[in-house]
């Protein structure tokens, strides 16, 4: 049964003769607008794989497959670390919103990329700013709402610097395993800038010594969480032919073909 409208919340407990046993009522209005933001976050991602003809296949699901193993991961460790059930919901949000626009901006590589690296990674940024608006219009606490959009910002940061430098770095002698090596100084790197943006601001509040190390430490265990994150879908840019090319579209700025279905062979 679905209810909506104004609902009336009451706290009971049966303490005896020590006190009512009832709270005072508490109102609250339940719109049915809100059952369909929830599923308005996913409608890109059904969309990209109905109206794209390139996306109508079963090669294009594989991309789900990482994203998937990111969210059970993260599953894992908030039930072996007991936590909070508020924030296990915000980290939800924001490993939703950076796994969905993931997968949209390479789903949409054959129509993103083959352009200059600029302009790719605009349209890479507003594919992940239009997901983290719609994943805002369902959390309401501001402090909640600035967690998702710092980190959500940073993650793109960090990953459009990784592959830049990984590219830069294997361009020579392009293979996946040349590549993923090359992500791991990537990584350190796209961590290392945005986090130091914190560290200023940190230190123009409260000048201490040991805040340098606390963010030394900060930056690695971040580009090993980014790195970690990245790698599955490193392992099936390579592995797989269809998602090889949209690979190249991205970071080699070749055109992808987005109506034909030519897989190129595996190279690792």
């Amino acid at each position: 049964m679905y209810a909506f409208g104004d609902l009336k919340i009451v706290a009971s407990c049966d303490i005896g003769a020590l006190g009512p046993k009832e709270g005072r009522p508490i109102v609250y209005f339940w719109s049915p607008l809100y059952a369909v933001l929830g599923g308005l976050f996913w409608v890109p991602l059904v969309l990209v794989y109905v109206l794209f003809k390139e996306n109508r296949r079963p090669a294009a699901l594989w991309i789900l497959l990482p994203a998937a193993g990111l969210y059970g991961a993260f599953s894992v460790v908030a039930a072996l670390a007991d936590m909070p059930s508020d924030v296990r919901g915000l980290f939800i949000s924001i490993i939703n919103t950076i796994a969905v626009s993931f997968c949209l901006v390479w789903l949409l590589a054959g129509r993103i990329g083959g352009r200059h690296r600029f302009v790719t990674a605009v349209l890479a940024l507003l594919i992940f700013a239009g997901m983290a608006g719609l994943a805002l219009l369902n959390i309401e606490d501001s402090t909640n709402m600035a967690a998702l959009a710092i980190f959500t910002g940073v993650t793109f940061a960090v990953y459009t610097i990784a592959l830049t430098i990984a590219t830069l770095l294997s361009r020579r002698r392009m293979t996946g395993l040349r590549f993923s090596l090359w992500a791991i100084p990537g990584c350190l790197i796209g961590t290392a800038i945005p986090f130091s943006v914190i560290l200023i601001i940190e230190m123009m509040q409260y000048p201490d010594a040991g805040i340098v190390w606390q963010f030394l430490l900060q930056t690695l265990v971040g580009a090993a969480f980014f790195y970690a994150a990245l790698l599955p879908f490193l392992i099936l840019f390579f592995v797989n032919g269809f998602w090889r090319q949209r690979f190249e579209a991205i970071c080699l700025r070749k055109k992808a073909a987005v109506s034909e279905t030519t897989e190129l062979p595996p190279q690792v």
